[in-house]
């Protein structure tokens, strides 16, 4: 600890490094009563008393001003998203902004002649304003889907930015904070008409396929957590001249509250919105502070191409917010596949993705990824951990009533964070936070199973499924029934509906039955118990249905895709 003397007394009174009000007042004290000026004085009745407390306040400010100048300095400490911007400047990295929600509607023009639809015209839907995506010829009477995007439409046409050459580094600010930055058109009037010009992302290759004379503009974050542009300098990019004319067009998106809409209306005339094909989805509010500290350096170390499956996950992250997506290499699949790279992703919602969702998310990874590696979308795969046992009570260990006791299991159990891309599930760790619930919960004899669910009917029949569990299973020991089971189901058998199910032999093969137990068919799948692979291909079923297994160990790890729900299956309070 250092101390700081006085020019009136030789004692050593003000101790650097104790910064706190208390602390600070407490050695301006000492010091007056260390000095040879001032004598018998009364510091905490006289006016001195107060004249202490304005220095020491003062110094606690400039205390906490220096700290937190000193935070905002690092992109560990920053908290505020400005401060976060311009930290990742440095690292080429563009905190992603919000993205507009997309839905798919059916219309029907009600003139007799063809219309045509255009970015811009207004659509409606959840109190929000929507528009197509693209222009959209839609013939007289004529019935089709289009896809419709949520924001509204921003152009700064009458009030144009103006070049000057004469500011060095110009950039120009885009008025709002709240715009879908891949929705942004720029362009340019030189003198020659206005001409759209590219971002500097969609040239191939990146800047290092930008030429000198390329009509390019560089986005970038601005110093109010917004957005601004800036040219080339005729090096890297094309200058604009001298008193050319800018301007933008965007949308600005009301990010995730665009989602989950299923009800549309149209604004143009002779035009109805029939139904909507899907509800809306890809809408997502600004990058968080907290993604900006974690993905800027993992996108810096990737310098905009793409070879690790974090490198992919890195680039998907910045070029497609509101997306979460897992992935992970060929030869970490099963079976291995060499030279793929698989791709997962969900919306921050947990909605599944569109097609068009999808094709983006391949495109992208096409164009970062090299040559050699081809990028390959998986769907996630929704995998249920069943609970099924007692959970033992005693209600003379507690004030709280058995009614009370079962809703708060049912509730943790129900509320039990999953649902994500790598979130596991640890057995030990939630017994003991379910049985510290309350002092009643005395025990538990608790089972993990693990369950696939499936949609069939008679039109969409399904004759075959494979199912990667991704996590090993108990070894079959010649018990019928003691790894794999379904529910009941109807199947096609000879060309009729059969009510059955599915048992495994104890041996690795899967067997058809009745609803009374006799064997309509002695194998129609196998399973592999050390990678958790079911592979059934002899049944056609027509009716809902779902595989069941027994996992060797009751923590639950998932891999390429998985997403685990916990499910409250039968659980049942016991005295």
């Amino acid at each position: 600890m250092a101390y700081v003397k006085g020019s009136t007394t030789d004692t050593p009174v003000i101790t650097l490094g104790k910064l706190d009000f208390p602390d600070i007042r407490s050695s301006l004290k000492q010091f007056f009563e260390s000095s040879e000026i001032f004598t018998d004085y009364d510091f905490e009745g006289s006016a001195l008393s107060t004249l202490l407390d304005v220095l020491s306040y003062n110094s606690a400010f400039y205390s906490y001003y220096a700290n937190m100048i000193a935070n905002e300095s690092f992109l560990d400490t920053a908290q505020k998203r400005d401060s976060i911007g311009s930290l990742t400047k440095p690292l080429s990295y563009t905190p992603t902004s919000r993205r507009a929600a997309r839905a798919e509607i059916i219309i029907t023009n009600n003139s007799a002649s063809s219309k045509e639809l255009v970015y811009g015209d207004p659509f409606f839907g959840g109190g929000l304003n929507w528009t197509p995506i693209q222009s959209y010829t839609i013939a007289g009477s004529d019935t089709r889907r289009i896809d419709i995007v949520q924001g509204n439409r921003t152009q700064s046409v009458p009030d144009p930015d103006i070049v000057d050459s004469a500011i060095k580094h110009q950039r120009f600010k885009l008025p709002h904070s709240k715009l879908d930055t891949t929705s942004l058109k720029v362009f340019v009037d030189g003198g020659n008409g206005w001409n759209q010009w590219a971002s500097v992302d969609d040239v191939e290759g990146n800047i290092a396929g930008v030429t000198a004379g390329d009509n390019v503009y560089f986005l970038t974050s601005s110093y109010d957590s917004g957005y601004e542009i800036y040219f080339g300098d005729n090096v890297v990019g094309r200058a604009p001249v001298h008193d050319s004319k800018v301007y933008f067009d965007y949308l600005l998106s009301a990010g995730l509250d665009g989602n989950e809409i299923t009800e549309f209306t149209s604004g143009v005339q002779d035009i109805t919105v029939d139904v909507a094909a899907s509800a809306s989805s890809g809408g997502a509010n600004e990058e968080s502070v907290e993604s900006i500290r974690t993905h800027a350096p993992m996108f810096f170390q990737t310098q905009g191409r793409a070879v690790t499956a974090n490198d992919f996950r890195s680039i998907i992250r910045q070029d497609k917010n509101g997306i979460i997506s897992l992935v992970w290499g060929g030869e970490d699949n099963d079976p291995p596949q060499y030279g793929r790279v698989f791709v997962s992703a969900i919306g921050e919602d947990g909605t599944l993705l569109t097609k068009q969702q999808k094709y983006e998310i391949i495109q992208l990874s096409r164009e970062k990824g090299v040559v050699s590696i081809l990028p390959e979308f998986v769907d996630p795969s929704l995998i249920e951990v069943i609970l099924d046992g007692p959970v033992y009570y005693n209600l003379e260990e507690t004030s709280t009533t058995l009614s009370d006791l079962t809703n708060i299991v049912s509730t943790y159990i129900n509320s039990y964070p999953m649902g994500a891309f790598d979130v596991g599930f640890n057995f030990a760790q939630f017994t003991v936070n379910l049985l510290n619930l309350d002092s009643g919960l005395i025990g538990e004899g608790l089972s993990v199973f693990l369950r696939k669910n499936f949609e069939a009917s008679p039109i969409n029949t399904v004759g075959a499924i494979s199912i990667s569990f991704s996590n090993s299973l108990v070894p079959s020991t010649g018990v019928v029934g003691g790894v794999l089971r379904s529910n009941s189901f109807t199947a096609l058998v000879d060309g009729g509906p059969v009510l059955g199910y599915l048992l495994d032999d104890g041996f690795g093969i899967i067997r058809h039955y009745t609803s009374g137990g006799d064997i309509i068919e002695s194998s129609v799948g196998s399973l592999n118990t050390e990678t958790g692979g079911v592979q059934i291909d002899g049944v056609e079923f027509i009716d809902d249905f779902y595989i069941q297994v027994r996992p060797q160990s009751n923590n639950i790890s998932p891999k390429m895709g998985i997403i685990l729900n916990l499910v409250n299956d039968t659980v049942e309070l016991v005295d």
